[in-house]
Order: structure tokens, then C-alpha cells, then sequence
């Protein structure tokens, strides 16, 4: 992992669970996708269940957090943070969720 691709995955994370909604939102989609498999936790799956559901939930983190408001719009901010965002390890972002 690039000092990029951690410093980005770190911000998003620290966002994430410091916004209530966010948070909460996050992890009851965790817990929902968990529960579909009839488990109560996300260690009793199996491990390609389990990457099966990481990278479902990493999918729907990272398609919500790139509709940003600047995405539609050519700048240097925009571009800034559209390349910070592609740094982001969508998965270790979402094994947050699973894992609590």
C-alpha cells in the first residue's frame, strides 16, 4: 500500500465513523449483508463469503462517497479530489464495518 493510498483510506475512514449518519448508515448495511448469510457475525462466514461481502460493501462506500459535489465540474479541486479518492482501498474501508 502507497503512503497515498493509506493517508487517503485513513481520511475516509475517520470521516466515515465520525458522522453519525454516515456511521450508522454504514453500519447497518454492514450488518444487514451479514445477517442475509444467517450468521449473527461477519467472523462465523466463510472467507470467500467473506470477500464476497466486503467487496459488496466496499462497492456501495465508494459509488456514495464519489458523487461528491465537485464530480460534475472541471478544477483543480475537483481533479485533486477525485485522484485522492482513487488512492482509497475501498476494502480496508469497508472491513471497518464488518469487522466491529
Amino acid at each position: 500500500m502507497t503512503d497515498a493510498t493509506e493517508r487517503s483510506t485513513w481520511y475516509v475512514n475517520l470521516w466515515l465513523n465520525n458522522e453519525y449518519n454516515d456511521y450508522r448508515h454504514w453500519s447497518a448495511l454492514a450488518t444487514e449483508l451479514v445477517e442475509t448469510r444467517g450468521v449473527e457475525t461477519f467472523e462465523e462466514l466463510t472467507e470467500d463469503e467473506q470477500r464476497g461481502i466486503v467487496s459488496q460493501l466496499a462497492s456501495h462506500i465508494k459509488d456514495d462517497v464519489e458523487r461528491h459535489p465537485l464530480a460534475d465540474q472541471s478544477s483543480l479541486y475537483s481533479d485533486l479530489l477525485t485522484y485522492v479518492l482513487a488512492c482509497v482501498d475501498w476494502r480496508d474501508v469497508a472491513r471497518g464495518f464488518l469487522e466491529e
